[in-house]
């Protein structure tokens, strides 16, 4: 199973998803995402999704001393002026 979440210029925007269209709802909260007329969606530019399986992020939680960046939880308001 894939993780996602939003990177702008490489640095992480959001929290772990554990599925793409949650990370896209956070692209569009941010900022750096939309769908057109026929439901695709598109990221601007500087935006990308990062990609991990489980495994490895549940490695990256034990290693990690900042929990926000690995625990799923909501788009915080810090991440939606910094877009």
């Amino acid at each position: 199973m894939l993780h996602y979440r939003v990177t702008v210029f490489g640095k992480p925007q959001s929290p772990w998803r554990s599925s793409k269209e949650r990370a896209e709802r956070d692209a569009e909260t941010l900022g750096v995402g939309m769908r057109d007329e026929w439901g695709d969606f598109y990221l601007s530019g500087e935006a990308d999704f990062e990609e991990v399986h489980q495994y490895a992020l549940m490695r990256l939680a034990a290693a990690s001393p900042e929990p926000s960046t690995t625990t799923p939880c909501q788009v915080s308001q810090s991440a939606r002026r910094r877009a």
